[in-house]
């Protein structure tokens, strides 16, 4: 890395050049409700956090996978991201220009960039037309640009180190599921709210289950599938069932751990209504409550009927709580990627949301019997929990999509490698 730096090398020169001042700024506009001082030694951290990017660039990727289960906010000067979000475009940029690989790279992020032009193109227009926010189309491109570069950088590094970034986000899930099972029902933790804290301990069962090589593995999977009923999401629940689903038809290895989870789920469940029947009863009570699913139906409802009234839609970032009765939800989506997006753009960028969402899925679907990758079958899978979740629930929001994306980019430029070796 040093030696590229060294030599002058121009992607990478002009990476740094970008990044560097983004990620200090970012620092600084994170803090500016601090004093000077605390504002002076998040920007020396930016710096030092620049200087491991050149050294280091695994690192700062890793630390970003790490650090994604966990979703503090983290304003930035061109969106609202993550922390762990922010740390994994840097890593992912220094690793692509540490080997030279920015403009080679980017030939396996053009066919996501063709699924997502039509939903932008078609947002675009409806802003132009005076409907909409440039700043929430702004924000989902960002979203999509962590995804790219994350999965870009993830894919470049070899085998052994792609493995090791995703067991960080393993591990660090499974502290998140600890500190969740501590605080059993709680409906937020550590400021994460339970359904976007539910959906990353369900991908990460996902994950733990398609890496499940190893005993801690599964041990860690196992954790964070109890982290997810700890959540009390019923939308994680959902998720995680449709991915172990789509993974029980893609992986042959996965199909016995699956199974295995099926039998150590059920057993814990029978002992624990043997033990504590009253338990039992409060945990069927908490996810049979409509209370919640009342109140979403009510927002749907209004998003359904504003889109029959206006079939072109009424711009992205348009939806507002309606009803003075739950205006203290303070949300800006109906809870459902559907009817947000009909409300937004109607059927067609309903449509282009569609191919967004599922295209690439499919193209994996027809490419992974030729790969030897294991990483189509994860990404299949955690976007289908993803998606199977965001009918329930938010989606643009929260880093709820950002680890699909990684892994549906890296599998894309696996796979692209694997058909240009003639792989079997």
């Amino acid at each position: 890395m040093v030696r590229a730096y060294a030599q002058g090398s121009p992607g990478y020169l002009i990476a740094t050049c970008v990044v560097a001042p983004l990620t200090i700024l970012a620092a600084v506009n994170a803090t500016s409700s601090l004093g000077p001082a605390q504002s002076i030694l998040a920007g020396l951290g930016a710096l030092i956090l620049c200087v491991t990017a050149v050294v280091a660039p695994y690192l700062v990727l890793a630390a970003g996978m790490a650090g994604l289960p966990w979703i503090a906010s983290f304003a930035t000067p061109i969106g609202s991201a993550t922390f762990g979000e922010a740390l994994i475009a840097l890593g992912g940029i220094a690793v692509l220009a540490s080997e030279r690989a920015l403009a080679r790279s980017w030939a396996h992020a053009r066919l996501i960039a063709l699924f997502a032009a039509p939903y932008f193109l078609v947002a675009a227009l409806l802003a132009l037309g005076g409907v909409g926010l440039w700043s929430t189309i702004l924000q989902r491109l960002v979203i999509i640009a962590i995804g790219v570069l994350g999965g870009l950088g993830l894919w470049k590094v070899d085998e052994r180190r792609r493995v090791l970034a995703l067991r960080a986000f393993l591990v660090s899930a499974s502290l998140l599921a600890l500190t969740w099972i501590a605080a059993w029902g709680s409906p937020s933790v550590a400021g994460i709210n339970k359904n976007p804290g539910g959906q990353m301990l369900a991908s990460a069962v996902i994950l733990g289950v398609v890496l499940g090589s190893r005993r801690l593995d599964m041990a860690m999977a196992l954790l964070c599938g109890l982290g997810v009923a700890a959540t009390g999401s019923r939308g994680s629940l959902v998720g995680l069932a449709a991915g172990m689903l789509v993974l029980f038809f893609l992986s042959r290895k996965a199909r016995r751990l699956i199974a295995g989870i099926i039998v150590f789920v059920a057993l814990a469940t029978l002992t624990a209504a043997t033990i504590s029947p009253s338990y039992i009863d409060g945990l069927v009570r908490e996810f049979t409550s409509t209370h919640t699913l009342d109140q979403r139906a009510l927002l749907q409802s209004y998003a359904l009927e504003a889109w029959h009234a206006v079939p072109s839609g009424h711009g992205v970032g348009a939806f507002i709580v309606p009803i003075p009765e739950l205006a203290w939800l303070q949300t800006n989506d109906p809870h459902n990627v559907a009817v947000l997006t009909l409300f937004e753009g109607g059927i067609l960028l309903l449509a282009a949301f569609a191919l967004f969402a599922l295209g690439p899925s499919l193209v994996l679907l027809f490419r992974k019997w030729r790969a030897r990758s294991w990483l189509p079958s994860a990404a299949i899978a955690v976007v289908v929990a993803t998606l199977a979740h965001s009918f329930f629930d938010v989606f643009w929001v929260r880093s709820t999509p950002t680890l699909g994306l990684i892994l549906v980019v890296a599998a894309m430029a696996d796979v692209s490698i694997d058909r240009s070796e003639g792989r079997p």
